[in-house]
């Protein structure tokens, strides 16, 4: 049978929070979330897109209790504000049940981050991995809970596989890789495709290690990862039915609801994958708290 969001279960009583749940995909996971019980947190630095996208759901479907729908202020090319965010979730919420990292920008020019590294790497990597480690404690609360069921759905890209080759994740400079090797040449289509791609092999990765972690502390939440090309904008991430057979999915690639996809060799580099969180957390030690 085919999967829809028909096939979401009942969240009442659960939370959620999606990063750039206020356009395209992201909205469209916040809409199927809430329209199944959940309470969901739309992750945006507009509070104004933000507020718009909650009221265009509310107005389409009056039923749904207004709230069900909350902003939190969220700036992930700024980690000092994304750290400021988790803790403000934190103190708000008494339980996390979805995390859903969807939030992805590709910059056409070399643009660098509040904090010196490249944009696509300091967003689609460095800011979600330093929100998750954030909001972890209290993602393993809610595991812990009996009945729960709780999901970190980082959303990756097959561009990985345009990843720079040269870039291996070995030291901090490295996120701040230029993706080209001809100065004049930053602009160009394959510079730009290689910085998208290295960020997109990142969120692959952390996947990978945050799951290997999760699993050696015995914890029960499942951390996947998806290319969103042909998952349909109706469904909800993170809410396939894999709980039956977590083992199955835990740390895996996703290409379409529920079908472990096949990623490149290097996404599946366990050395690369440690390599690349102790770097990330050495970037977050030096983060201003």
């Amino acid at each position: 049978m085919a999967w829809d969001e028909t096939s979401i279960p009942n969240l009442t009583g659960k939370v959620a929070l999606v990063t750039g749940g206020n356009s395209g995909i992201g909205f469209e996971t916040v809409k199927q979330l809430v329209l199944h019980g959940a309470k969901v947190y739309i992750g945006a630095r507009s509070e104004s897109r933000a507020k718009q996208a909650i009221s265009n759901i509310l107005s389409e479907n009056p039923s749904i209790p207004k709230e069900l729908l909350e902003w939190l202020p969220l700036d992930l090319s700024s980690l000092p504000n994304v750290i400021k965010a988790a803790n403000l979730f934190s103190t708000a919420e008494t339980r996390l049940d979805i995390l859903i990292n969807n939030a992805g920008i590709s910059s056409d020019e070399y643009v660098t981050t509040k904090e010196g590294f490249e944009q696509s790497l300091g967003v689609n990597h460095l800011g979600h991995f330093t929100l998750t480690v954030k909001l972890l404690p209290l993602l393993k609360a809610t595991a812990d809970v009996p009945g729960s069921d709780v999901r970190i759905v980082n959303v990756s890209s097959l561009a990985e596989k345009f990843a720079s080759s040269s870039n291996n994740f070995t030291t901090v400079k490295d996120f701040s890789d230029p993706g080209a090797t001809n100065p004049n040449d930053y602009t160009s289509r394959k510079a730009v495709f290689k910085r998208y791609g290295i960020s997109k092999l990142a969120n692959i990765l952390f996947t990978r290690e945050l799951q290997n972690q999760l699993t050696q502390q015995n914890s029960r939440i499942i951390a996947i990862t998806l290319d969103p090309g042909p998952v349909a904008t109706d469904g909800g991430m993170g809410v396939f039915p894999v709980a039956r057979e977590a083992d199955r999915y835990r740390g895996q690639f996703l290409n379409g609801p529920g079908k472990i996809a096949q990623s490149s060799e290097r996404s599946r580099n366990k050395e690369l994958a440690q390599s690349l969180w102790k770097i990330s957390e050495e970037v977050l030690k030096g983060v201003d708290q």
